[in-house]
């Protein structure tokens, strides 16, 4: 399993994120967990010496027990998402509004299920947030020759939202009508 995150999910994935954020914010990044001697010492090491109890990096954490606070080394692992439910909630709002919640896209989605969906989520009894992003995202694709203004926003949307991966797990229900 490490080798194969090595391979693939460090270029593809983690890094190319970490790289445009600090970009971004004109940012330079270092990993020095990335050194490759200490891949090399890392991948050399017994089993028992990575996991132990169920526990993922056990030699890191005893190792840095004396000098960090229980809570950061037993806390689950968080990752680099995107804020989307509050950029649909905010910044998004107007955009998504004005692309699908709008007669035109009812060709490709269900327009009562898009609307329920739309104030579950602008409510906050449910997180759509995937569902919706990828209606606005279908919504700026038909909309890519129609004119300037939307070919803007649709950039601009992609731009500061930029995401390569497709949903780890598949939806309940989809609005996007099947042909």
């Amino acid at each position: 399993m490490q080798a194969i995150d090595v391979e693939t999910y460090l270029p593809a994935c983690i890094l190319v994120k970490v790289d445009r954020a600090t970009m971004a914010y004109s940012l330079e990044s270092r990993s020095p967990w990335l050194d490759y001697r200490l891949g090399d010492f890392a991948g050399r090491l017994p089993a028992e010496f990575k996991i132990r109890h169920g526990r993922g990096k056990h030699i890191v954490k005893d190792a840095m027990t004396p000098h960090l606070p229980t809570g950061i080394l037993s806390r689950r692992k968080m990752g680099f998402g995107v804020p989307m439910r509050q950029w649909l909630r905010t910044s998004l709002k107007g955009l998504f509004e004005s692309m699908v919640l709008q007669p035109g896209m009812a060709k490709y989605v269900d327009p009562a299920v898009t609307r329920r969906l739309w104030a579950e989520h602008q409510s906050g009894t449910h997180a759509w947030r995937r569902e919706l992003w990828h209606m606005l995202m279908l919504a700026c694709g038909e909309n890519q020759h129609a004119s300037p203004r939307a070919q803007a926003s649709c950039s601009q949307a992609r731009r500061r939202c930029r995401r390569g991966a497709a949903p780890r797990r598949p939806v309940s229900y989809s609005p996007i009508r099947k042909p």
